[in-house]
């Protein structure tokens, strides 16, 4: 059996990175993040809407990776999202990865192996999260890995399709200006 030819992959994530503001559902950027819960790895459920409820005080910047441990560029990307959780996450940043059409050991053994420390989860075999974000789309086919990243008042604020090596970069200027924003009254 051939290995995985990374360097086609990661090419094929760079192409897909290129629309990185495209859609793929109705959801799109400046509207309100769809709420919902799911039950994380470690058997607690993790609720977008306390996050980013509106208040006097800035809530969370959310960070939602939708990603599986059988695709190069979610693996690949990974890394990335621990080193910003690591840098950011006592500063605000909440970060979810779910993992879809995966199995739940097949991604603990994923974050141990890569010593992954945000929280993980894996939707179920209806992909219900996913659904909601435009990740599984109408005809059951998966566009993975996309990251939303969320506002402190819910808002869908950045959206990005595949990953490509460097946009790390992108996605820390992006979570640095949400975390700098004063809350809205």
């Amino acid at each position: 059996m051939r290995g995985i030819n990374w360097k086609a992959a990661l090419a094929f994530a760079a192409a897909i990175s290129l629309v990185g503001g495209l859609a793929l559902g109705e959801l799109k950027t400046g509207q309100k993040a769809p709420d919902f819960t799911i039950t994380t790895l470690d058997g607690k459920d993790f609720k977008l809407k306390p996050l980013v409820s509106k208040g006097k005080e800035q809530k969370a910047v959310v960070a939602i990776a939708f990603w599986g441990t059988w695709c190069p560029p979610c693996r690949a990307e990974a890394p990335h999202l621990q080193k910003l959780h690591a840098k950011y996450g006592k500063q605000g940043l909440a970060m979810i990865g779910i993992a879809v059409a995966d199995a739940p050991r097949m991604v603990r053994r994923f974050a141990d192996d890569n010593k992954l420390t945000y929280t993980l989860a894996v939707d179920s075999s209806q992909a219900p999260v996913a659904a909601k974000y435009g990740v599984l789309d109408k005809d059951g086919m998966l566009h993975v890995p996309q990251l939303f990243i969320v506002d402190g008042s819910g808002t869908l604020r950045y959206h990005h399709l595949g990953y490509a090596m460097g946009s790390e970069k992108t996605l820390e200027r992006e979570i640095k200006e949400l975390l700098a924003e004063k809350p809205k009254p």
